[in-house]
This record gives structure tokens, sequence and C-alpha cells, in this order.
């Protein structure tokens, strides 16, 4: 009966490693995607022609619409190291594994950045929506990230 106790408790004292390493991805994910977050207000707040600048009630829609002009004045100058990271690899514009009759929407860009951040931290990862929404857009990039 020791046996099986010790062994118990060895297993959840791995367990607990394991989530503690998933809490400490998922607080750098939270800090990046806060920080893009940010940028998107800030273009929003200067852009009356943004979503959710007019008082949109699609929440999120416009998390990823940031302005050139904004990652340039609040990015490219920022003294943060952590807010150049974020955007240190962010897709500004569609991938070009995209075909040309589809365009994404800002939050399809902020799905497709979410799972750049993650590849290239070496992360899985699945992206779940309702079918067709954007699955069937991110076909073709997979492909072009993996290059």
């Amino acid at each position: 009966m020791m046996d099986t106790y010790l062994d118990v408790v060895t297993g959840m004292g791995e367990v607990d490693k394991v989530l503690s390493e998933c809490e400490a991805i998922g607080r750098q994910l939270s800090q990046t995607m806060n920080i893009w977050a940010h940028g998107a207000a800030a273009s929003a707040s200067s852009s009356s022609t943004k979503p959710g600048a007019s008082g949109d009630t699609e929440v999120g829609m416009d998390l990823v619409a940031i302005s050139e002009e904004t990652i340039r004045n609040q990015v490219e100058t920022s003294n943060n190291p952590a807010v150049r990271e974020a955007f240190r690899e962010y897709i500004r514009k569609q991938p070009a594994g995209v075909p040309d009759n589809i365009t994404l929407k800002d939050y399809q860009m902020l799905g497709v950045n979410w799972l750049n951040l993650l590849y290239r931290r070496g992360t899985s990862c699945i992206l779940a929506d309702e079918m067709g929404t954007f699955s069937s857009s991110l076909f073709s990039l997979f492909g072009e990230l993996g290059n």
C-alpha cells in the first residue's frame, strides 16, 4: 500500500510540473496578446473607421486592426523590449499563401498571428472555430508558415 501511495504522490508531482510549465507558457502568450490588444486600441482610437471605434458591438473584431502608423510610432520607437518582441514577427499583411479571392478579416488575422506566435515558440496548438469561418482560409497558409 505504501508503494502505491508513493507512486500516486510522485505522479501528482509530475502533473504539477506539467501544469506549472503550461501556466508559464500561458502567461507569456497572454503578455504578447495584451501588447497586441493595446496596439489595436491605439489604432482604433486614432481612426473612427476601425471596427469597434464607433460603438460596434462585435467584441474583439479590431484586435489586429493595427495601423502601420501605430506600429511605427509605438512599436518601432518603443524602449520596451517586450513590445518590440511581441511585434517582431507580427504578420501585418495577409499572407501570400492565402488565395487572392479571399480577404481575411481582422479576427482571422489575429488567429494567423496567434498560430504564428505559437509556431515560433515551438508550442503546439489547435485553433478551433465554427465550420467555415476561419479554417478554410488557413489550409494553404500552413504550407507557407512551415517553409
